[in-house]
């Protein structure tokens, strides 16, 4: 029998003691295995609607993954408030998110970057956890008050530990800028005596030690989310194709969002679809039945009854398996695009657009690499 079992000195069969809570492991292996998860608040303010807010992020020892944004709206003394079709997340009618060195992350309206993006992009939230209104902290328009509170996301990873944003340096930090609708556009209904929305920003990010300093993978790397409008109007039952403005990089999520000629989401244009096409550089890339892309975003998102009227989503984020894991994904099957590729959205026909002519929006998120794009899972 060994001896380590009964006490003796040789150390075959020894039990380790813990070590204490200074040691640092070394820092070979991937990033995840030396940066621990952590958060820290940022900021808290009171926001008037039709203002803006500029307040700075506060630094942290590490790598940011995410912006949490909180808007909350107190109880006032209104009796008939109720939310507008893309309230109350439009209470933004702007994000303005740059990297430290000015490098817009997020560009666009709010229900576009605070509502279909956590949705679509695989950044935030798996199956039904992607749906802000089905999380615990949602809380709808409050009729007899314009009570309301919602938590959104401005999430940076692409996979996990790759995209995220040094916020080390106090004196260079990523900028956060909101500016706000007026409050008839987030909500109807009697609103003269409001209570007071406040708007609370955390950060969560990877702390990493300085005496032990590890580098997560592809560092500058982000994905960028931008809201472009088509180069083409959309006639109600007619044959049309769209061109959408020109990118580059890897495309990680493409989401379709069709409004009428009074900026309403209008979804008939997407029901009454005989077939929709996505061309690349002129060739078929998808070439789908209405049906098959509901079914269709219903296995790749995991959520079954609360497609946005208007919107319609593809994911380019299906590496391991038919539904987007998040960032549980190797990136292998992102689309890569240059500045000459032509991406374009064919109605064959497009469905009934009442108040025509309909405009089609792509809220794109496009992945820029620094150097190759990592590929394969990072953090094994």
């Amino acid at each position: 029998m060994p001896t380590a079992l009964y006490g003796g000195n040789t150390a075959i069969g020894a039990v380790g003691r813990p070590q204490p809570q200074t040691t640092q492991e070394t820092s070979a292996g991937p990033f995840i295995r030396h940066a621990r998860p952590a958060s820290r608040p940022g900021y808290s303010t009171s926001v008037s609607y039709g203002g803006q807010v500029t307040q700075p992020l506060v630094s942290a020892p590490g790598y940011l993954q995410k912006l949490h944004l909180t808007f909350s709206q107190v109880a006032g003394t209104t009796t008939t408030a109720a939310a507008q079709a893309d309230g109350p997340y439009n209470v933004a009618s702007f994000v303005n998110f740059k990297d430290p060195w000015g490098t817009p992350v997020f560009s666009g309206p709010g229900y576009e970057l605070l509502y279909l993006v956590p949705k679509y992009s695989g950044q935030w939230g798996l199956v039904t956890q992607n749906e802000i209104s089905a999380l615990p902290s949602w809380s709808a328009v409050a009729a007899s008050t314009g009570a309301y509170t919602f938590h959104t996301v401005l999430p940076l990873e692409a996979a996990k530990g790759y995209c995220v944003m040094s916020i080390g340096n106090a004196s260079v930090l990523p900028t956060l800028a909101l500016n706000f609708n007026a409050a008839a556009t987030v909500m109807s209904g009697t609103l003269t005596s409001l209570g007071t929305l406040t708007l609370t920003v955390d950060e969560d990010y990877y702390d990493v030690d300085p005496a032990a300093p590890v580098e997560p993978p592809g560092l500058g790397s982000t994905v960028q989310w931008t809201v472009i409008q088509g180069n083409q109007t959309i006639t109600s039952a007619a044959f049309g194709r769209v061109q959408l403005p020109r990118t580059g990089g890897y495309l990680t999520t493409l989401i379709i969002e069709i409004r009428d000629a009074n900026n309403a989401r209008v979804d008939a244009a997407l029901t009454g679809l005989g077939r929709c096409r996505l061309y690349i550089d002129g060739v078929p890339y998808r070439d789908e039945s209405w049906v098959e892309i509901e079914d269709r975003m219903a296995i790749e998102f995991g959520n079954l009854t609360t497609r946005p009227a208007g919107v319609m989503a593809y994911t380019f984020k299906t590496s391991l398996s038919q539904v987007s894991l998040g960032l549980a994904d190797s990136l292998e099957t992102v689309l890569l695009t240059n500045p000459g590729t032509l991406l374009e959205i064919e109605g064959n026909p497009w469905g009934t657009i009442s108040s025509g002519p309909g405009t089609l929006y792509a809220i794109i998120g496009q992945l820029v690499p620094v150097g190759p794009i990592e590929q394969g899972l990072p953090e094994v």
